[in-house]
Formats: structure tokens, C-alpha cells, sequence
């Protein structure tokens, strides 16, 4: 009598060890100090500087657009309403971006266990996976908003029949378009219901995709330009000939095939089929062959493995794993207890461990502050320019100093810079810094510009024409020449 009366709490205590556990995650992360190393930052120093791109950065005249305008407005809003600075706009990014991403599943999973159980064991096989979804991007927007569509769209022809899921579906698209900008690959969902058959559902997944990406570029004022300029970066992007894989940012590089995924993909398909199973079915779902989709582009690009292809594998997974626990385990029944709390605690232990310190390596960075009197001197002056080849530097020292009056040459994508700058950059890439290289940025260089550079200690840049200063972490700054020029420090 007693076991029964406590089994019937087993369902409430199950959906109660996956919310905690999803909300302490984030918060522990956090805890330890974590920040992002890249576009997080530069997105909460934009809402703080209260500036526009062409503001902040040396623009290509064709580029002069938000391409995240949504995003940026949440931000300044949480800026300006509630005094939150860009430290603390970082950590509502990583952590609310994270919350979305792990709960907009459990709106659909009958059994939320399925959900941990799924993310246990893909973050086990690929741990650069749980540090992609705490970048605080807003890339993390159209990855949710995708797997809430995956969902939607469920197994058979007709799913997507009710106006309701028409009205999510075109809201969905709308959000990140004025949100991520990248309103183009959502196609991708759209080509995968055609892949599995489904033409009605396809032309009505299409509707709502250019309905969405029509509506959410009318957000920013200038919805045509918008929306061209979206496609024109990423074909610029991909536009340039005979660069080295070497060069590009991780997610332009291809994957490996991400073999450990697949295997664990692999043997739960393959234990499915085990308990009876139809194999046929799953080449007529279209999450799997959106999963599909991702993993054949990723090995071009890797953004579209991890950004659509993973999201897909986790759905898929998850959906098919909850459909089986639902079949074989009644829901007060004590079992799903205890596999919940072992699935939470393992993947408590899996994301939060600072393996190969993931979540401190940026706690013994030293980074550039215009508040900093040992650096008098030494940063841009009123109306300068920040020449640099590396952009951790913009993001680093953008972050640190969003009201800085001075601009960046390099910000957060190179083919954003102008032609001319673009072509001296990509030869210092191709020869791997070499001094030489940076002879024209220091010819066009003021009194007011610095050209910041990564060298070691006590080994000062060879570049001519300008005094130079080390300033920690592997940084050197250098002017144009002054008449009595201090070390940093004296």
C-alpha cells in the first residue's frame, strides 16, 4: 500500500529532477566564472555602447546593416531598463539561451526523461557539443526555433493541417529573422519534408518560412536590403578562392563525420529495430533526414552538422526514446525514478566538469581596459583605429571597452572589412604573420591608431616604424613613434 501511495508522486518527481537539474546546469557554469570567448561578448558590448556598426567597425560600404537587429534591441532594452552591463547581459545570454534550448523539447516529450537520457549520451560522445550551446549566440534562437519546428511537423502527412501550427510556424520564422538573420537556412526543414514525401506539408512549411522571413525583416526598417545582404555575407564568405581550410573559422570548417554520434545514433537505432521497430518508417521521417542533411553538408561546412544536423539527431532521438519508455514502462512506476536521477546526475557530472578548462579559460586573461593607467598611452586615442589580425582582440577589448571612442579594422567576420584591408589580411593569413605583412596597415597608420598583435613575452614584434609595448597575455601594442615613450607599467 505504502509503495503505491508513492508511486503515484513517481510522474510529478521525474518532470521535477529534469527541471532542476536543466536550471542548475546553467547556473553552475556560470558560477564558475565561465565567459564565452566570442560573439556573445561583442553582441552585449553593442547593447552598452548604444552604437551601430558602422560605429564601431571599418565597414565594406555594402555591409553597413544590423545582422542581428532583434537580438540587439533585446539587449539595449536589458541595458536601459535595468541597468544591466555587458557582464551581465553575457550571462542572461548564455543562460537564457540555454534554459530555451533545453525545455522547448519538453512541450512535446510525454516522458521528459527521454530528454536528459538523449543529451547524456551525445554529450558523452561529443563534448564540443555541450560548450556550442553555452556560447550565448543568438545562433542558439534559430536552433531552438528549428527543433520546436521538427517537432511540429511530427511523423505523418498532414501534421502541419491546423492554422494554430501555422500561426507557431510563421512566428517562429519571424523571431529569428529579426533575431539571427540567418532566415535562408530554414529552407533546409522545407527541402526535408519533399525529401520524406510530404508535399502538402512542405508547400505549407514553405509558406510559413517566407511569411516569417518577409515579417521579421519588415522589423528592421529595411526589409529587402535585409534580407539581401544576409545572403551577400555568407556568399561573400564563401566567395573568396583558393584559401586554406586553415584559415577559416571552426564552423566554415568541414567536420570529420562525427563518428562517435553516429555510433551512439547507430545503436539506438539499432536496439529499435530490435524491439520491433519498422525500419521503412524512418526514411520517410523527415527529422531524420533533416539530422541527414546536416551531417552530409557538415562535411563541408561544420555549422550545418552542429547547428541543424545535432539539433535534428537530438529530436529525433529524444521523440523516438519517449515513445519507447512510454510503451514499456507504466508512468507511476518506480524504474523511471531512478533512471531519471542516474540520467541527471550523469549529465550534471558530463557538462559541468572544467575539462581541459572549458569553463575558466578565461579567467587568467588579461584583457585591455581603457581604465587601466598602466596602458595610458598605449590604446587608441580619441578617433583612432585598432589595426589587428586576430579578432579576439575585437572581441576581448570591444567587450571591456564599449564606450571607447575608436574603431576596429577587423571585427567578427573578415569579409566585412573593406576590399582593400581584406586583401593585406589575407596575406598575412597565408604567410602566416609574417612582419612584412603588416607593412601597409602601418603606412596608413596615425598618431591616433595602434596595431595590436598575439606575440610572446620579451619577444618584440618586427614590424618597422613603430615603438611597441607588451601588455600581458600574449598581446604587443604598437604606435607611431613618440618622442619619450614609457614601457607599459613605468
Amino acid at each position: 500500500m505504502q509503495n503505491r501511495d508513492f508511486n503515484r508522486y513517481v510522474p510529478s518527481l521525474v518532470w521535477l529532477a529534469v527541471i532542476l537539474v536543466l536550471v542548475i546546469i546553467p547556473l553552475k557554469i556560470i558560477g564558475s566564472g565561465y565567459l564565452p570567448l566570442d560573439d556573445a561578448l561583442r553582441h552585449a558590448a553593442k547593447a552598452v555602447s548604444g552604437k551601430e556598426w558602422s560605429e564601431i567597425l571599418i565597414l565594406n560600404p555594402a555591409f553597413t546593416l544590423d545582422h542581428n537587429p532583434g537580438w540587439h534591441v533585446l539587449l539595449r532594452l536589458l541595458h536601459t531598463a535595468f541597468g544591466m552591463e555587458a557582464d551581465a547581459l553575457v550571462i542572461f545570454s548564455v543562460v537564457g539561451l540555454f534554459v530555451a534550448f533545453a525545455f522547448v523539447p519538453l512541450f512535446w516529450l510525454k516522458r521528459p526523461e527521454a530528454w536528459l537520457i538523449t543529451l547524456l549520451l551525445v554529450f558523452i560522445a561529443n563534448q564540443g557539443i555541450i560548450q556550442r550551446i553555452f556560447l550565448g549566440r543568438p545562433l542558439m534562437l534559430s536552433v531552438v526555433a528549428l527543433m520546436a519546428l521538427l517537432f511540429l511537423m511530427g511523423k505523418e502527412e498532414g501534421s502541419l493541417k491546423h492554422p494554430r501550427q501555422w500561426i507557431i510556424a510563421t512566428l517562429l520564422m519571424t523571431l529569428t529573422t529579426w533575431m539571427h538573420g540567418a532566415w535562408y537556412l530554414f529552407v533546409l526543414p522545407v527541402v526535408a519534408l519533399f525529401l520524406a514525401g510530404r508535399k502538402k506539408d512542405g508547400l505549407t512549411l514553405g509558406a510559413c518560412w517566407l511569411g516569417g522571413s518577409v515579417l521579421g525583416a519588415l522589423f528592421t526598417g529595411h526589409p529587402i536590403d535585409f534580407l539581401v545582404q544576409a545572403v551577400k555575407i555568407v556568399t561573400t564568405a564563401f566567395g573568396e578562392k583558393s584559401l586554406p581550410t586553415r584559415i577559416l573559422v571552426f564552423e566554415f570548417q568541414p567536420t570529420t563525420g562525427d563518428v562517435s554520434v553516429l555510433l551512439v545514433l547507430g545503436g539506438f537505432a539499432l536496439w529499435r529495430i530490435h524491439r520491433g521497430w519498422a525500419i521503412s518508417k524512418v526514411l520517410r521521417d523527415p527529422v531524420f533526414i533533416m539530422f541527414i542533411i546536416g551531417w552530409v553538408l557538415g562535411l563541408k561546412v561544420a555549422r550545418f552538422w552542429y547547428d541543424w544536423g545535432v539539433p535534428a539527431a537530438l529530436v529525433w532521438m529524444a521523440r523516438e526514446l519517449s515513445e519507447e519508455i512510454e510503451s514499456r514502462w507504466q508512468p507511476e512506476i518506480l524504474h523511471r525514478l531512478s533512471v531519471t536521477c542516474v540520467a541527471a546526475a550523469g549529465l550534471f557530472l558530463t557538462m559541468t566538469s572544467d575539462h581541459s578548462s572549458r569553463w575558466t579559460h578565461n579567467l587568467n586573461v588579461q584583457h585591455l581596459s581603457a581604465q587601466d593607467t598602466d596602458l595610458a598611452g598605449w590604446l587608441p586615442d580619441d578617433g583612432g583605429i585598432i589595426y589587428n589580425d586576430d579578432m579576439a582582440i575585437f572581441y576581448q577589448t570591444f567587450f571591456h571597452n564599449p564606450r571607447a571612442n575608436w574603431k576596429y579594422l577587423l571585427g567578427y567576420e573578415p569579409t566585412l572589412m573593406p576590399q582593400e584591408e581584406l586583401k593585406i589580411l589575407r596575406e598575412m593569413q597565408l604567410k602566416n604573420g609574417a612582419y612584412a605583412t603588416y607593412t601597409p596597415w602601418v603606412h596608413k597608420m596615425l598618431p591616433a591608431d595602434r596595431l595590436i598583435m598575439r606575440g610572446a613575452p620579451g619577444q618584440t614584434p618586427d614590424v618597422k616604424g613603430l615603438q611597441w609595448a607588451y601588455a600581458g597575455s600574449n598581446t604587443w601594442i604598437g604606435r607611431k613613434p613618440r618622442a619619450a615613450a614609457k614601457p607599459i607599467g613605468q
